[in-house]
């Protein structure tokens, strides 16, 4: 249902996790909160490890905005196999959002390696809002085809809110190592490091 809350334990979990709309997918817990509000991300880390199989969290398509991810740790994602004129490449290693409009705040998503588009985060369509977060290390290469845009983030055919996240030592082949929005798109982008 719409008040529907997934607590995610300190601890590292391997595999992917596919969010559906209004589910509310929440890190720092230890296991004797009560309430959503005793977590505390900053001391006890909620690790999901896509251990390069996948992306790490994909969100379900047409999810709205009460679909949330926070307060948890993505890493070593590869990505989601998109096939375009025969061409295999992976999109999104930490998040894959098309047509969506999550919220996805306070995480830190890092060290997820695709071969195409957006290695930290990969929104196109929808409105996600993208806040608080720490998106470092992340890739967006291929060395095949020698493509790879947004390492951070890639933006495509959004209107996108980018706001106040740390976005620091994230690399692409070709554009946009920190963020790269598509030519047809209107996010708004402020304050960020």
């Amino acid at each position: 249902s719409a008040k529907d809350e997934i607590w995610v334990s300190k601890g590292t979990y391997a595999g992917g996790v596919i969010l559906p709309d209004g589910v509310k997918l929440l890190g720092g817990f230890i296991g004797i909160e009560t309430s959503n509000s005793q977590r505390n991300p900053s001391v006890y880390s909620s690790i999901l490890d896509g251990k390069l199989l996948g992306t790490v969290v994909t969100v379900a398509e047409n999810a709205g905005a009460s679909t949330v991810i926070d307060g948890l740790t993505l890493k070593n994602g590869k990505g989601t196999l998109v096939t375009v004129s025969g061409q295999k490449y992976y999109n999104g290693g930490g998040i894959y959002s098309l047509n969506a409009s999550p919220t996805i705040s306070n995480n830190n998503i890092t060290a997820n390696s695709i071969r195409n588009l957006g290695g930290g985060i990969y929104i196109s369509g929808g409105s996600p809002t993208i806040t608080g977060n720490q998106i470092t290390s992340n890739i967006a290469r291929d060395s095949v085809t020698t493509t790879g845009y947004g390492g951070g983030i890639y933006c495509g055919s959004t209107t996108a809110v980018i706001m106040n996240n740390k976005i620091t030592d994230n690399k692409a082949n070709n554009s946009g190592g920190g963020i790269y929005c598509a030519p047809s798109t209107a996010p708004t982008i402020l304050y960020n490091a």
